[in-house]
């Protein structure tokens, strides 16, 4: 169940880099659970203890301490929609549609062949070390040399390898995994020890390039991956059934491990040809994107988002799950040759962000806003803004848009204001002098209202439900309802600004 969690966890906590490290520490810190009871249990708590009941019974008080330890600084986090679409959040666990996509069956084949190397090596490695001559305590010694080579690798190679270059770097770990258990199989002495270090560097990482090719798959997200994640553990741990069953059938056959071991390697090998097929969703790594532009005279404060539930139901409308926001000193910025210059170098939305849009019909668009309420342009993001509510119409008939505005201004955004959670508001009008990325699309809303807010419970809250409703708002929202263009709430990803 935790090793389902995790990776739950990470993908709504995390992205870009941070996703990988992640899951790796969560990885990591089962195997060093491994390690500390593999070297403690025989050596110092049964003797301490006892006998192995109690021994049982001391690792079952540890994980007690470590569950209330978790319920008490754990946090909650509510999961943007990656490329399910907020509608499309009372389906996220529907295992049919999970099982539909292709990328999740080759990645759940590819993580039952890693957990059959793994759990078979490990399992049966003291026993063909000793095979070998080497004497009980010396093999697991050896034994554990892969694991805490694997948990230093495993750290490092999914946080440093970027979405995009997942599955070469699969590809690579799988083959020499899966060759490697021959040398160990039928090598001695220094050779064996070599190897033990290789194949303990390339397979532990794997599991945790896996899940993160997984995570990043059109139709999982952060909304699947609990699902997508125990279908994976379900079927790899078929294979870390299967491992071990298939060493010892074959060593009661045969009398020792090698052959065994060389056939849950070359199982590895014969999988392998199926990472080819997968597809690496290259996401757009944030932190240097952001670096790039906030370096641009002009450009104030970078914002990005991710569209998330907690609108009242029937409110939003489709809409894309980024939303970045470039505060800008003026107009002039986008003429400026150091803009065009960093335009062409660092695209403001690349290629690849328009295959990440929540439907097949919405295509990026976007456009230069002015801002028009407060009149003051100065504008510090509150502290505590967590969420973004976009609101966005175009169309407004010209025998009502001087009303509308008037509403706009003197009643619809002082009453919301009031309300707990609503931080800031601010209305912007587009500009057609200029266009942010040259043939972007700025089809869209006519004038867009951004509020700032604290946390994402504020429509569900009593002082929103009673918000007055009065004959003049009832008379606008006649005009506007069907004119948004935007309505939809976003969870603040990443900020950016001069300061930082």
């Amino acid at each position: 169940m935790i090793s389902v969690g995790s990776p739950k966890v990470a993908s709504m906590w995390f992205s870009g880099r941070q996703r990988g490290m992640a899951t790796s520490v969560s990885f990591a810190g089962s195997i060093l659970g491994s390690i500390i009871g593999m070297a403690l249990t025989s050596a110092v708590v049964v003797p301490l203890l006892g006998n192995w009941r109690l021994a049982f019974l001391f690792y079952g008080a540890l994980t007690v301490v470590a569950t209330i330890v978790w319920l008490l600084l754990a946090r909650n986090h509510v999961p943007g929609t990656d490329d399910v679409r907020v509608q499309d959040q009372e389906r996220a666990g529907n295992l049919k549609g999970i099982i539909a996509i292709d990328n999740v069956k080759l990645i759940v084949v590819l993580g039952f062949s890693v957990f059959l190397l793994n759990h078979g090596l490990r399992n049966w490695l003291p026993v063909l070390l000793i095979e070998k001559g080497v004497s009980e305590a010396n093999a697991g010694f050896m034994a554990a040399i892969p694991m805490v080579i694997g948990m230093i690798t495993m750290l490092v190679i999914p946080s440093v390898v970027k979405s995009g270059y997942r599955k070469p770097t699969v590809i690579i770990l799988l083959i020499i995994a899966g060759v490697t258990v021959i040398p160990l199989a039928l090598g001695q002495g220094a050779v064996v020890l070599v190897f033990l270090v290789i194949s303990g560097a390339v397979r532990q990482p794997l599991n945790s390039l896996l899940l993160l090719l997984l995570m990043d798959t059109k139709g999982i997200g952060s909304a699947r991956i609990g699902a997508a994640g125990g279908l994976f553990f379900a079927i790899s741990e078929i294979g870390g059934f299967g491992g071990p069953f298939i060493v010892g059938v074959l060593r009661d056959i045969t009398g020792d491990a090698q052959l065994g071991i060389i056939v849950i390697g070359l199982v590895m090998l014969v999988l392998t040809p199926l990472t080819f097929k997968v597809t690496d969703y290259k996401i757009r790594d944030d932190d240097v994107h952001s670096k790039e532009w906030i370096s641009c005279p002009g450009i104030k404060t970078i914002r990005r988002f991710e569209l998330t539930p907690g609108m009242p139901e029937g409110w939003d409308v489709p809409a894309p799950r980024h939303l970045i926001v470039y505060e800008l000193t003026g107009l002039d910025v986008l003429a400026s040759n150091e803009y065009k210059t960093l335009a062409e170098k660092v695209p403001l939305c690349p290629p690849e962000m328009d295959k990440l849009t929540s439907t097949d019909t919405l295509k990026l668009t976007g456009g230069v806003f002015q801002q028009i309420i407060p009149e003051n342009q100065e504008y510090e993001i509150p502290a505590e803004a967590s969420y973004l509510l976009a609101v966005g119409h175009a169309g407004i008939p010209d025998e009502v848009e001087e009303e509308y505005h008037a509403w706009y201004n003197t009643e619809h955004i002082p009453a919301y204001l009031e309300i707990p959670g609503f931080l800031s508001a601010r209305r912007f009008q587009r500009t057609d002098q200029h266009t942010p990325v040259p043939g972007l699309s700025v089809t869209g809303a006519d004038y867009v209202a951004l509020y700032d807010l604290s946390n994402n419970q504020v429509f569900g809250s009593p002082e929103f439900k009673v918000r007055g409703v009065t004959p003049w708002s009832t008379r606008i929202r006649s005009y506007t309802w069907q004119r948004r263009k935007m309505n939809n709430l976003y969870k603040s990803m990443l900020t950016k600004n001069t300061k930082t």
